[in-house]
């Protein structure tokens, strides 16, 4: 067992690449509705870096259609290239592998040699796809890195997206994505702004908020059963505190241990199930209060502790599956980090991250949370498998407690 062997990186195919982007090109502007605005693309010639912010599992297609003719080299989770029928794809495409929320010197070597034969390299600075529609943390590293491309930066932004698939759903909806080119960054303004103008900049354009976009825009979006897999995410009731007591079916989303609910409707509006319901405005604000719940809990003990029996997987490159189970045991996340006690292949076996070193912790809504340490990539399937957001909210809670008080 082991993971993949990282190769070099090569351009894309340009028959698979140009052949997937306009096969998808069609299904993004016929189901999403995508309206492109090209207009920063004018004047700018390749090669250059694209960034933009990452709102579904669509984004990559959408991101790509904008820039044709032009191919893009991706920066994308190696949790992709643990699945043996797609890593000689994701190759072919020439998408660069990462290790995500921890430092990874092979890819940005890969970045600049890409770079180096011409490539446009595409990165999501926030590392993730936000799982509420809002932008996550965008990764102050990524300063440093045009820096040394030096090479003209185009910001993509697009609204809507997350709407059209949001990462608690298996499924899209129709409806529509509002996509925007910018020139971001030219080569003498990376040579001469301060890497806090840079940042603020990028934050700036790239920062995203789809309720806003959608209470501003109004537009309806498509789709059966449209709240199910949100319990998923907002995992805590606003009304009677309840931790892992909701539950969703079609349209609406309630607690079964309060009642307390609603139905989201094709606007993505929350309609109370009675007039006594305690429900928040959106899906984002209901998310914002379970982080400040869970920072209430953290503050107000010591000897806070996450603990639950899970599942360890990896990748098996001798068989076609994605990941196998290889074992199980105990997963504790506390202030001191997160540690796996258990066994794996049969025998004993321990891994400790300590927080400082764990800015977020990525999951699977419903699935599992999952990291890298040295170089090799663990899932961890909860028995529970609903508290996979959990995890991930408090273990980047207390990484950001302890930053504050460093």
């Amino acid at each position: 067992m082991a993971d993949h062997k990282r190769k070099s990186v090569r351009l894309p195919s340009k028959g698979i690449y140009n052949t997937a982007m306009s096969v998808l090109g069609l299904r993004a502007k016929g189901r999403h509705k995508a309206k492109y605005d090209r207009s920063g693309l004018e004047g700018v010639e390749a090669p250059y870096v694209v960034l933009s912010n990452h709102c579904s599992v669509n984004d990559w297609y959408l991101v790509g259609e904008a820039f044709l003719p032009e191919r893009l080299n991706f920066v994308v989770t190696r949790h992709f290239y643990s699945n043996p029928l797609l890593e000689p794809l994701f190759w072919r495409v020439g998408a660069i592998p990462k290790d995500q929320f921890t430092p990874d010197v092979g890819t940005i070597k890969d970045i600049l040699t890409a770079a180096k034969a011409g490539g446009n390299v595409m990165i999501f600075p926030e590392g993730r796809m936000t799982p509420h529609g809002r932008t996550e943390t965008i990764e102050k590293s990524t300063v440093k890195l045009l820096k040394k491309l030096k090479m003209p930066v185009m910001a993509l932004h697009m609204d809507g997206a997350y709407l059209t698939r949001p990462k608690w759903s298996k499924v899209d909806r129709k409806g529509r994505v509002d996509i925007k080119t910018t020139l971001l960054f030219t080569p003498r303004q990376l040579k001469e702004m301060s890497d806090d103008e840079l940042y603020d900049r990028m934050k700036e354009v790239l920062t995203t908020d789809d309720f806003a976009w959608q209470k501003e825009n109004r537009v309806r979006f498509r789709g059966g059963k449209f709240a199910e897999g949100l319990e998923n995410l907002l995992y805590a009731c606003p009304k009677c505190g309840g931790m892992l007591t909701t539950v969703t079916k079609g349209n609406k989303i309630e607690c079964c241990a309060c009642g307390n609910g609603a139905k989201l409707n094709n606007y993505y509006e929350f309609e109370k199930l009675s007039q006594d319901c305690v429900i928040p405005e959106n899906i984002a604000d209901w998310f914002d209060l379970l982080k400040k719940k869970e920072t209430e809990a953290i503050l107000s003990d010591e000897n806070f502790e996450m603990r639950s029996h899970v599942v360890i997987r990896r990748p098996y490159r001798k068989k076609l599956e994605w990941l196998s189970e290889v074992g199980d045991g105990t997963l504790i996340l506390n202030r001191n980090g997160l540690r796996f006690e258990g066994t794996q292949d049969g025998q004993p076996f321990e891994l400790e991250v300590p927080t400082a070193s764990m800015p977020a912790l990525a999951f699977g809504c419903n699935q599992h949370v999952t990291l890298y340490k040295d170089g090799e990539y663990y899932s961890f399937v909860p028995d529970n498998r609903q508290e996979s957001v959990r995890w991930s909210v408090v273990a980047e809670l207390l990484y950001n407690l302890q930053s504050e008080k460093e």
